[in-house]
């Protein structure tokens, strides 16, 4: 589900800012044990599994390696 942000955070995708109460998508998740966090803008939510489906279900990125809302990488 979408939700407001109530302060500022980084896309996780893209690494533009996600102001006081623009729309974001989150999850947690766990690697090797570590948990991690990912807060993205919807666009870049929707570039992300579209991007995790021309992979085959699995890749790996990291902050900042697309463009916003985009599979097209930096």
């Amino acid at each position: 589900s979408v939700a407001r942000s109530r302060k500022v955070r980084q896309c996780s995708w893209c690494a533009e800012r996600i102001e006081v109460g623009q729309p974001y998508k989150s999850y947690r998740f766990r690697d090797c044990g570590d948990i991690g966090y990912v807060a993205v803008h919807p666009e870049c939510y929707d570039a992300m599994h579209e991007m995790a489906s021309m992979e085959g279900g699995w890749f790996e990125w990291g902050i900042g390696d697309f463009k916003r809302g985009s599979t097209e990488g930096r």
